[in-house]
């Protein structure tokens, strides 16, 4: 109990005397302080929700520290080696965003890719953005589609390319059997013709004959009535 009264007496002396400075911020600097837990970070406030083991480490964070961080809810800090690994986070009710880069999987995180038991800090964004990052991963998801696809198409024609070259090459005379077949069927129609013709001709001749027997017929009945 005694312990614990003196820490807590020592965390507000140093929450004072952080207050009771005069924290202007700094052009040059992209990290400033504004008491023990929050923090500006190119002029967006964060809050320090979790310090593991003390890890946070200002100077550490200022050399690792990038812009690019801003664009999620939550920075995660792990120290491993006496070097810092800062990764982004965002809030569960995002839309569009994977599983394994919104802040529930953080367990999963510092058990899958940090070294146990490490030292580790998690800052929040105070003022979130209501927009959704989902286009940021539509556009990059459907950038890797059309690049897979025009890939696929590219490769596609290649190897029709290539399969004609290898006809050609086997089977040279390609365009010269093309014109016998052509000739072929130009007889062919021919001698069908000439076949309709022939019918054309055994009908006519056909019916003269039927003409001439029924003359015939008529002249000997005429004789006979003679």
């Amino acid at each position: 109990m005694v312990q614990e009264k003196q820490e807590n007496v020592k965390e507000e002396e140093l929450d004072k005397v952080l207050n009771q400075m005069d924290v202007l911020p700094d052009s040059d600097k992209d990290i400033v302080r504004i008491d023990s837990e929050r923090f500006t970070f190119s002029n967006v406030e964060y809050k320090l929700i979790e310090n593991h083991k003390e890890a946070f480490d200002l100077e550490m964070m200022e050399n690792r520290y990038t812009d690019y961080l801003l664009k999620y809810d939550y920075i995660v800090g792990d120290i491993s080696y006496e070097k810092l690994r800062l990764r982004g986070f965002y809030e569960d009710y995002r839309k569009g965003v994977p599983i394994d880069m919104k802040i529930s999987n953080l367990e999963d995180y510092l058990v899958e890719y940090c070294s146990f038991g490490c030292q580790y800090f998690v800052f929040e964004r105070v003022e979130k953005s209501e927009s959704d990052p989902e286009p940021y991963f539509k556009k990059k998801r459907s950038n890797r589609s059309n690049k897979r696809q025009n890939n696929r198409n590219q490769q596609n024609q290649k190897r029709k390319n290539t399969n004609n070259q290898n006809r050609n090459k086997k089977n040279p005379s390609n365009k010269k059997s093309n014109q016998p077949q052509k000739n072929q069927k130009n007889f062919q129609v021919k001698k069908k013709e000439n076949q309709q013709n022939h019918q054309n001709k055994k009908t006519s001749q056909n019916k003269k004959q039927e003409t001439k027997n029924k003359e015939n017929v008529s002249f000997k009945i005429r004789k006979k009535e003679d």
